[in-house]
């Protein structure tokens, strides 16, 4: 996440994952007449925008069928309602001209609790428990006395089987969910489905209901400013509401006022959120004329956000930008949206953001986390075929904008044997090769056939966890330092198991020697591979991993350093590793031996001097200078500043032989920044 003020990380627990799944909801129906009760419970909130506001929009064409379509019509009230609200939600659902036999029935689709956020999403149903969360209830009234069969599977599906008469045209079937409501904000098509009998097949209906969830009132600014300032020129300075799930706060009415670092910079003229504004406004004009770290802080008199700092400099002095940005994320256009449709096959690479669209989540990477770059990364799994591959880069190519946002066409290579592998592309128009495939499925395979191709690529390594039984872990057996140039260190997978609760683990894929699935073994035993984080989020919200102890998933971002934010300049900063990875804020970090950047590799036979500069979100707890040579790691400096700021430089007078360095922080609130390595070779 970027900088907002004060985050919590380190200690923080998040509630234990659910399994993954989505929950839906099935009515057989044997009668003429049934209402069913959905219910769960939530703490109540408030609102800064009137549940009225608008109309809903279309749901996504994408969710409609292709095929043969079910019969029937349904409705929904209300259309608009409040992320992580008590609702009641009634459906109405008329029977079609067929009627319905016995088996016959409606079948709807709602994103539960599972996955990568179990907390974010709808109640899972159950039966047994009328007080606990997702109860179902279900009666029918018809004259002929129906009785009803409630099934709930573990995978939250559920089934109502009626024992009675058919229903004839026309027949209404009611539905009450009352529940928790999904904390994402968004439009959510509701997917529904009918048959008329026991042995005609699902099939979703013609037009589907969608429901407007809006956001929560703001809980928090975020503030985000450029990296790197030229003194004394002008640059924007973004200020985003967000609610404290990570939503755009899109009510906010706030006036804010702003103060700086630098006593010599020109002040922003308070400014009050208009409608128009919905919860993002970029100001103009703001100018740092004082050399070294600079941030502005922004407030209403109640919220209080604080910008990253920016590193100012002389003109002649500005080289590389830093840029950040998320190359790993996932939504459901990786599997058409279809949900479980399909079956396992249709769920398949979405893992719960199956209601997601990659328009939306570069959307808000690029106007609400405010990213300079970004990339889709959907799995290679049956369900994404080649026509959602070149949907894909299609979308990606629309929101690419050089200068402003850039974005890199990509996909997950999904070897469970041999390791998880980004694959990604600098430019548009390329094959995807997939693990299922037998021709492609080790890295070695994957990587003559990429090499064969002919574009540009780059194989991300994924390191997820200890889920395979070899005794070396498989992602690192295969070295590639020509086209596997960067690896990512921390992603929502350093969440690790703590007692029946989830704990955040930054240096989970960092630490020992011995251990086949760490870095520091990676680079042990030959891969010259440099650093990024990433999310791997799948709620459509990349970028929004950190702002609250609310939002769910932790997650990492990627920083690039590059002359200029479009596709040449950031992929040649990936191929030469001119990248580090931060556990999700906008930590600065400057890391040079002998003037070579990090990544860079050279050959010398005199002592090395290391230039290390550091500018936190929140007070650095320790800044250490990690060395490796033949005998293993050491840390061969460590600053302890207690402040935001930390600039040192060191003569390594024990350089002998070949080795390398980098540089790990950690802040008090447990945010961490790594750097990529910088090789040297001993040698004149």
């Amino acid at each position: 996440m970027l900088s907002i003020g004060k985050s919590r990380r380190g200690d923080r627990e998040i509630k234990r994952l659910r399994k993954r799944g989505l929950w839906s909801l099935a009515v057989i129906v044997l009668g003429t007449s049934l209402v069913m009760v959905f219910s769960a419970r939530c703490a109540s909130s408030t609102h800064e925008v009137a549940l009225d506001e608008g109309p809903v929009a279309t749901p996504d064409p994408s969710a409609t069928p292709s095929g043969p379509v079910g019969e029937g019509t349904i409705s929904v009230s209300p259309t608009t309602v409040l992320a992580d609200s008590f609702e009641t939600l009634r459906f109405e659902f008329t029977v079609g001209a067929s009627g319905m036999e016995m088996g016959g029935g409606v079948r709807l689709e709602f994103p539960t609790k599972g996955g990568f956020a179990s907390s974010l999403l709808w109640d899972n149903c159950q039966v047994g428990s009328p007080d606990e969360p997702g109860h179902v209830e279900a009666r029918v009234s018809s004259p002929d006395g129906a009785r009803i069969n409630i099934r709930c599977s573990r995978t939250g599906n559920l089934d109502l089987i009626v024992r009675g008469a058919a229903v004839s045209p026309g027949a209404r079937i009611h539905f009450t969910y009352t529940g928790n409501v999904q904390a994402l904000a968004r439009i959510l098509t509701v997917r529904v489905q009918s048959r008329r009998n026991e042995s005609d097949p699902w099939r979703q209906i013609a037009a589907l209901p969608g429901i407007r969830i809006l956001p929560t009132e703001a809980a928090l600014l975020l503030v985000v400013a450029p990296a790197d300032v030229e003194q004394g020129a002008e640059f924007d300075l973004a200020v985003v509401a967000l609610d404290r799930f990570g939503n755009r706060a899109t009510g906010y009415r706030g006036r804010v006022s702003f103060t700086s670092t630098d006593p010599e910079g020109s002040s922003l003229a308070p400014y009050t959120f208009v409608e128009e504004d919905a919860g993002v406004h970029v100001f103009s004009g703001a100018q740092y004329r004082t050399p070294g770290f600079q941030r502005v802080t922004v407030t209403d008199g109640v919220l209080i956000g604080e910008s990253n700092h920016s590193q100012v400099v002389a003109k002649s002095s500005l080289g590389y930008r830093r840029y950040f940005g998320d190359t790993h994320f996932h939504t459901g256009t990786g599997t058409g949206n279809v949900g479980r449709v399909k079956g396992l096959e249709g769920f398949l690479g979405d893992h719960g953001g199956d209601y997601t669209t990659e328009e939306d989540a570069y959307a808000y990477a690029r106007d609400v986390m405010r990213l300079d770059f970004a990339s889709v990364s959907e799995h290679d799994g049956e369900a994404f075929t080649d026509a959602l591959w070149i949907k894909s880069q299609d979308i990606t190519e629309s929101f690419y904008q050089p200068r402003v946002f850039t974005t890199f066409f990509a996909h997950e290579w999904t070897s469970r044997e041999r390791g998880h592998r980004l694959v990604m592309y600098r430019d548009y128009g390329n094959e995807i090769y997939r693990y299922v495939e037998e021709e492609y499925d080790t890295p070695m395979k994957l990587w003559a056939a990429l090499e064969e191709q002919g574009a540009p690529f780059i194989s991300v390594p994924h390191v997820m966890g200890e889920w395979t039984e070899s005794e070396v872990h498989p992602l690192w057996v295969d070295v590639n330092n020509e086209h596997q140039s960067i690896g990512e260190i921390y992603s929502n997978h350093n969440l690790t198991d703590g007692g029946g609760l989830l704990r955040d683990d930054p240096q989970r894929f960092e630490l020992d020697m011995d251990d086949s699935w760490s870095y520091q073994y990676a680079w042990h035993v030959g891969h010259r591979i440099g650093l990024i984080g990433s999310s791997d989020n799948h709620l459509g919200t990349p970028g929004a991993n950190d702002s609250t102890t609310y939002v769910g998933p932790t997650g990492g971002l990627a920083i690039a350093l590059a002359e200029r934010n479009d596709r040449g300049a950031i992929w040649d900063a990936f191929e030469k590793r001119r990248t580090y990875a931060t556990t999700g804020t906008r930590i600065l970090l400057d890391f040079r031996i002998d003037g070579h950047l990090m990544g860079d590799e050279f050959t010398s036979a005199t002592n090395p001097t290391i230039a290390v500069a550091v500018a936190g979100t929140a007070a650095l707890e320790r800044v250490e200078l990690v060395k490796h040579c033949g005998s293993g790691y050491e840390v061969i400096y460590l600053d302890e500043p207690d402040s935001e700021v930390s600039s040192f430089a060191y003569v390594d007078e024990d350089f002998r032989e070949s080795s390398f360095y980098y540089v790990r922080v950690t802040q008090v609130d447990g945010e961490m920044a790594w750097s990529s390595p910088i090789w040297i070779d001993w040698g004149s």
